[in-house]
């Protein structure tokens, strides 16, 4: 159905919230309310979202939606006055990430922001921005060093014999994306096939040819993402400010205390 674009205010860098999946982990729930819209500690997930973007600068926000949840967001949010942003709207059938972004290109005009609507962190998001920028990268993404794997992990040896087990380990040496990504305003085709590309050229990242870096940004943040509907209790219950802490929620209520990296990807690692 294409882009409403966001009425002209205050310019910012732009971000790109993708909040059109289905949520079928968090059905029933999801068959009435999208997930974005499902009420954490009185009020819509989403609120957090655009709170948090807001307080970092980001004041242009562009929701990508599928037609089916559209209405609902948009009855809501409106234009983004009432939080203080200007939030237009990008609305397809349901589709990927790579799929959604690719939509909504045309609305690329400078260094953006990708973030996945069911994410709440206390990622100091300013301060990726000025890293993906100081490294001249092309794409940045946050790392979680610290998350507990759902499953005991084995491993076994030429003869079957397990050498290594461990219930529901913290892998770091295998970090995983939390859903934030700041990156420059490429070609459309680079936005057609990023997504897809990403993990293929970065596991080749030791090639000299092919630059890439993993530095440290911040410690004991904390992410979580909305999951399964057995965990919307606990999300109520942390979804109060603390002193120190922002409420989080891509897990809804599993709170990880994770080593924040950033990887960002010269212009020349995905091709």
């Amino acid at each position: 159905m294409g882009l409403f674009s966001p009425p002209q205010g205050t310019v910012s860098m732009k971000a790109f919230v993708l909040a059109g999946g289905a949520g079928t982990r968090l059905s029933p729930l999801t068959s009435y309310v999208p997930k974005g819209m499902i009420p954490i500690g009185g009020k819509p997930f989403i609120d957090y979202v655009v709170s948090y973007l807001s307080k970092h600068g980001v004041k242009n926000i562009i929701m990508l939606l599928s037609d089916a949840d559209s209405e609902v967001f948009r009855n809501h949010l409106d234009d983004g006055s009432k939080f203080g942003v200007n939030i237009g709207y990008n609305i397809t059938p349901r589709m990927g990430t790579a799929a959604a972004l690719r939509e909504a290109s045309s609305h690329v005009d400078g260094t953006f922001v990708v973030y996945y609507g069911d994410v709440f962190t206390d990622l100091d998001l300013s301060e990726m921005i000025r890293y993906h920028k100081a490294k001249g990268a092309m794409c940045t993404l946050a790392l979680s060093t610290g998350v507990k794997i759902d499953y005991g992990v084995g491993r076994v040896d030429r003869d079957g014999r397990i050498e290594y087990f461990a219930e529901k380990p913290i892998l770091p040496e295998y970090p995983v994306s939390i859903g934030v990504y700041v990156c420059e305003p490429l070609e459309r085709t680079w936005l057609q096939t990023f997504f897809r590309k990403l993990s293929r050229r970065a596991r080749k990242s030791t090639d000299s040819s092919r630059k890439s870096d993993i530095t440290t940004l911040a410690r004991s943040n904390s992410w979580t993402r909305r999951k399964t509907s057995s965990n919307l209790k606990r999300a109520g219950r942390n979804s109060q400010p603390s002193a120190d802490r922002t409420v989080t929620d891509r897990s809804l209520g599993l709170v990880f205390n994770y080593d924040a990296c950033l990887l960002h990807l010269f212009s020349n690692s995905i091709g």
